[in-house]
């Protein structure tokens, strides 16, 4: 079972929630691309994973409990101390990019006596770390902005570069450096997978549109276009994807 919290307040700027997973029995999980990246505990060690450009299957044995806190796009490169693309598509040692703060904080969720406790803890280490990062990086935002779909906007063409840097006011070049370290890749990786997560969102809801139709409202060419994506990104065509998020 999967289950999102609320952030506290303080922490709403960089992170969107803390979770927890748990699976009774022996289970495979299958994570899609959602532009973010997480700090996740196993019961053992801290590792952060992501951001993905592509599906990862975790096998999970019966009785695992995972925790974690998810940052909001653009946010993680800046509290780990490393630009997020170096740790794009892989699963790192909190040890590796935190030092002593990760052995301390993993003392302090070995002696934490429940989930909620667990939690807490991983929003206190972020805290405490925003008090010494720098700040995150102010084109993060209005990136994401920029490129978040629109659905049945009128235009929903996805901006190029030259036109996304121009209407930020950075050059080409800064734009695509100032993306790689923020989200872990270019604005064009960004888009499809913001895309692609609000078609994720919207198979959520009930009496969603047919596929075709949610393909074209959400900026797709088509539905081959989106069966393309959803392959890509997911390992899924859109009716396995259907079936599975209506289910969730």
């Amino acid at each position: 079972m999967y289950r999102e919290h609320a952030i506290s307040p303080a922490l709403r700027s960089v992170a969107s929630c803390t979770w927890q997973h748990t699976s009774t029995t022996a289970a495979r999980s299958r994570v899609v691309p959602d532009a973010c990246v997480d700090i996740v505990w196993d019961g053992t060690r801290l590792s952060v994973a992501g951001p993905d450009t592509k599906p990862v299957v975790v096998q999970m044995r019966a009785g695992t409990q995972l925790l974690g806190l998810r940052f909001v796009p653009g946010a993680a490169g800046t509290l780990l101390g490393v630009p997020a693309s170096a740790v794009r598509d892989a699963r790192v040692p909190l040890r590796e990019l935190w030092g002593d703060s990760a052995r301390l904080l993993e003392e302090r969720l070995h002696a934490a006596p429940d989930a909620h406790a667990g939690r807490a803890q991983l929003q206190a280490a972020v805290q405490e770390r925003m008090q010494v990062s720098a700040a995150i990086d102010p084109m993060a935002s209005a990136v994401r902005d920029a490129l978040r779909p629109k659905p049945n906007a009128e235009l929903s063409l996805v901006p190029s570069v030259a036109q996304l840097s121009a209407a930020i006011g950075v050059s080409e070049r800064q734009l695509l450096r100032r993306c790689d370290a923020a989200f872990g890749y270019g604005p064009k990786m960004l888009a499809r997978i913001l895309r692609f997560q609000a078609f994720v969102h919207a198979l959520r809801e009930p009496g969603h549109l047919g596929l075709a139709d949610l393909a074209i409202a959400l900026g797709y060419t088509d539905q081959a276009h989106l069966a393309h994506e959803t392959a890509e990104l997911a390992g899924q065509t859109p009716s396995e994807m259907r079936a599975r998020w209506s289910t969730e």
